[in-house]
């Protein structure tokens, strides 16, 4: 699946592992890979060249092209996987222009699980409000957005998904997973301007996006609520009572959704 990316030898030893979650590379350390059974590390270093190859692989050979998802810190895989990057930052007048000098990579692997978010559907769809998925990172959220996403448009409602990073929908014009029959997606928008500019263009009954959390977004959220449209989204914390203590428009939200770390749905709860 990722062996092209990698030289012979370390591709052989990632073939080795079954349904690899993450793969970690970092200067002058040992690769690790979260699979289904735990943490594995392999048993020799990368260099810096060897990260070099590695990233520009990743990068189809061609980083130049990647400069405008590379300065957000990722790239997103024709596969749909995502690559955290770290490394130099490029500063110019308060804002990253670049990531060079790369130390370490995070390559996560996108799934799609069909009918994972059975159990949420089910809770809500009598009555859609708006919801919330809350778990902490590495939890199956964005796997539980995507195939919500596509039970309630395949259920008939019209659903516009903003996708700041593409990761609910990466390469959606290539149909890479299914989000249903009537799913808008807009794509690497920033969040807050994105839900306005759907919320004023697409006419959407619902509309799903990923890992909310700022000042701006929650006056986004505030008015998709207002405007009658339902929301749908997913914030990173420990428990539905982090959330209510960092996101101040908590109380927009009808249901709050705790995934546990099995990527189990833990529980279903109204807020209102």
């Amino acid at each position: 699946m990722l062996s092209e990316y990698f030289s012979p030898e370390i591709a052989n030893k990632l073939d080795c592992f079954i349904n690899i979650q993450e793969i970690r590379i970092r200067l002058n350390q040992n690769i690790t890979v979260l699979d289904a059974l735990g943490l594995n590390e392999l048993d020799e270093k990368t260099g810096k060249q060897e990260i070099l190859n590695i990233f520009s692989s990743l990068c189809n050979f061609s980083v130049y092209a990647k400069q405008q998802e590379i300065k957000s810190g990722f790239i997103t895989l024709p596969e749909g996987h995502r690559v955290g990057i770290c490394g130099r930052c490029v500063v110019e007048n308060g804002e990253l222009k670049n990531i060079s000098n790369i130390t370490s990579l995070n390559i996560r692997i996108a799934r799609e699980f069909l009918d994972c978010s059975k159990k949420i559907y089910n809770g809500i769809n009598e009555n859609i409000d708006h919801t919330v998925i809350i778990s902490p990172p590495n939890c199956g959220k964005t796997t539980y957005l995507r195939d919500l996403t596509r039970l309630l448009s395949n259920s008939g409602k019209n659903v516009t998904v903003v996708d700041e990073r593409g990761e609910i929908a990466p390469f959606a014009e290539e149909n890479k997973f299914d989000l249903g029959k009537n799913t808008d997606v807009l794509q690497y928008c920033p969040k807050d301007k994105g839900l306005m500019l759907v919320l004023r263009t697409m006419n959407p009954e619902i509309i799903v996006t990923d890992e909310i959390g700022t000042n701006n977004d929650a006056e986004a959220v505030s008015e998709i609520t207002k405007s009658g449209v339902t929301m749908i989204t997913s914030f990173h914390g420990s428990s539905i009572e982090d959330f209510k203590e960092r996101f101040p428009k908590w109380n927009e939200f009808k249901y709050a959704v705790f995934l546990n770390k099995q990527k189990e749905v833990d529980r279903i709860i109204c807020l209102r």
